[in-house]
């Protein structure tokens, strides 16, 4: 519900109702990463990463796709731009879009430009 709010915690994903103040659990980890949530604001949702696998989950804390993202390695951050997911991973950022990678990128061969 929007009276909640996703927590990562040390070894699995919870809930917190603001309005009462009681935690529930969405899932725990897998064995390595930390965690990584990303808001989909257009889809009402969030993705939630589990060792190299992103699954979508409604503010309720249900599961809301059958299929998630699954990433080559474990991310260290995730973000969405809708319909994409991109995901920081150890030797790349990878793009990708319902349930399949769309491309990968050597992250330490970006260059990044200052604009302003």
């Amino acid at each position: 519900s929007s009276s909640s709010i996703c927590l990562g915690m040390r070894k699995e994903y919870m809930l917190l109702n603001t309005t009462t103040g009681s935690l529930s659990e969405v899932f725990s980890f897998g064995k390595s990463g930390l965690p990584c949530i990303a808001r989909l604001p257009e889809m009402r949702c969030m993705l939630l990463t589990k060792d190299n696998l992103g699954m979508f989950v409604g503010h309720d804390g249900i599961v809301t796709r059958q299929h998630g993202m699954t990433w080559s390695d474990v991310p260290h951050a995730v973000s969405c731009s809708y319909p994409y997911a991109m995901g920081l991973l150890p030797a790349y950022i990878e793009v990708g879009a319902d349930k399949c990678v769309v491309r990968k990128l050597a992250w330490f061969s970006c260059s990044i430009e200052n604009t302003s």
